[in-house]
């Protein structure tokens, strides 16, 4: 009920308790009030009658004559009541109740249960946009057991940050892997220990391109069309071996630089698009001139893998954009040769978005600051 409402029926009320009053003033009940001794058949006659009250015609209501009593000094009885029953219906305007529809405080003031005042509908809070849907790469970190096509029972996959390790009865095989809310991938292995021939490829491995939660703890891998490519679940540590320390058989410490490499990026800035895989798949190179040869080309074949150099030492890995604009790739082992040119082997890995400005591609850092500029080798023109 609203507060206007809640004081118009009080006065309402109140005038109503005025007219019974008046009413008992006109009948001889008012006798219970005043003994007859005092209250006589000279009630209705004009004058004092009984020792302080004077009493007075009240007019004709109803064909009835009736009296009203005043009293010298003293508070009128029945006005005192009307007051009375005013102050106790003004005292329920703010009371809460329990059930029924909300009132001025917030509080329900209805119980009726065939009450039909339509139900305030319940708003759901809005999701944060620092809350991004999906599932926290941070929580692939550790030592799995690994269930896959080609693989023994007796094979893990240790996924650090940025590193993966597959053990194998012969030793762990070594490449590189990055995940974001919904993304996920793994390069080709590039190095192994002990009697382990590093494969050409994993296909399990660099075939998935997102994860699942399996609900006991574990995770499934999927290809782009979501099937299953390998299953992870906590179960033991691969075997010892002589050639890698112990460390390298335990779950990684997740820390927070590791939280801080998994951050969901920052927004592409608004003078930027995303590109489209289409528009990506070919050759850059820095808009800069350079006496060497600088460049970064992506390749469409799967998995979709990169290769460049910076000028003098060749690098590559895989990579992979979302409909979102997110930007994930790796980057292997390269040679350390110096000369002029643009480390292209940390400007990929380092990018978590990209943009387009004219024909040149922007690569942005998980801050949201741009790494730097390529152009296409050859110009549209």
């Amino acid at each position: 009920m609203q507060l206007a409402e809640c004081y118009v029926i009080s006065a309402a009320a109140s005038s109503l308790v005025a007219r019974v009053a008046l009413i008992f003033a006109r009948s001889r009940l008012v006798e219970l009030f005043w003994p007859r001794s005092t209250a006589n058949s000279e009630l209705h006659g004009r004058g004092v009658t009984a020792p302080g009250w004077r009493w007075k015609y009240a007019g004709r209501m109803g064909g009835n004559r009736g009296v009203f009593p005043w009293r010298r000094q003293r508070p009128v009885p029945f006005a005192g009541l009307g007051l009375l029953c005013s102050a106790l219906i003004l005292s329920g305007c703010g009371t809460p109740n329990v059930g029924g529809t909300p009132g001025l405080d917030g509080a329900p003031t209805s119980t009726n249960e065939t009450d039909t005042a339509t139900p305030t509908p319940t708003i759901e809070p809005e999701p944060s946009p620092e809350a991004p849907a999906g599932n926290d790469p941070v929580e692939l970190i550790n030592m799995w057991r690994v269930t896959a096509p080609g693989e023994d029972t007796d094979t893990w996959l240790r996924l650090d940050a940025g590193a993966y390790d597959l053990w194998r009865a012969c030793g762990p095989i070594m490449g590189g892997w990055r995940a974001s809310t919904n993304l996920f991938i793994a390069s080709r292995p590039n190095s192994w220990v002990g009697t382990c021939e590093a494969p050409e490829d994993i296909p399990w491995l660099t075939a998935a391109s997102s994860f699942e939660p399996t609900g006991d703890g574990g995770w499934r891998l999927l290809d782009v069309e979501g099937r299953e490519t390998a299953s992870l679940r906590f179960d033991g540590l691969p075997p010892a071996h002589p050639n890698v320390w112990d460390e390298g058989r335990q779950p990684p410490e997740v820390t927070a630089e590791i939280r801080e490499a998994f951050r969901e990026p920052a927004p592409l800035p608004d003078s930027l698009v995303p590109p489209t895989e289409g528009e990506l798949l070919q050759r850059w190179i820095p808009i800069e001139e350079y006496t060497t040869e600088p460049f970064a080309e992506f390749l469409e074949e799967p998995p979709q893998s990169w290769q460049g150099s910076d000028g003098c030492n060749g690098v590559g890995g895989a990579w992979r954009l979302s409909e979102a604009g997110i930007f994930l790739a790796t980057s292997g082992p390269q040679t350390a040769i110096g000369c002029e040119g643009v480390p292209m082997g940390s400007w990929i890995p380092s990018a978590t978005r990209l943009g387009i400005d004219g024909e040149q591609l922007v690569l942005v850092d998980r801050d949201g600051a741009e790494i730097g500029r390529l152009r296409p080798a050859v110009s549209a023109d």
